[in-house]
């Protein structure tokens, strides 16, 4: 994991692991503008995908993450039981 604060933002990096360990996740999180961006880069340093995410949605993959590691609800069982099935 590498950590910057540049100012107005929090960068993270983090190593990929096992086939991915010549990849990394990158975590941008923008404080004005409360929006965190995730990009992928390969190992040649270039970023493959980037996606940019607001803040209830950044709150949600924190809270993913943060979880013990039992089995959560899949969106769809969710929905499953909301409509009675």
């Amino acid at each position: 994991m590498v950590r910057s604060a540049a100012g107005r933002k929090l960068v993270e990096l983090f190593r990929g692991a096992d086939a991915d360990e010549h990849r990394a996740l990158g975590v941008s999180r923008y404080l004005p503008e409360q929006r965190v961006r995730v990009s992928v880069w390969d190992e040649s340093g270039t970023a493959r995908a980037a996606v940019t995410l607001d803040e209830g949605e950044a709150t949600s993959l924190a809270e993913l993450l943060a979880a013990p590691l039992e089995r959560r609800p899949r969106l769809l069982d969710e929905l499953r039981a909301l409509v009675g099935r």
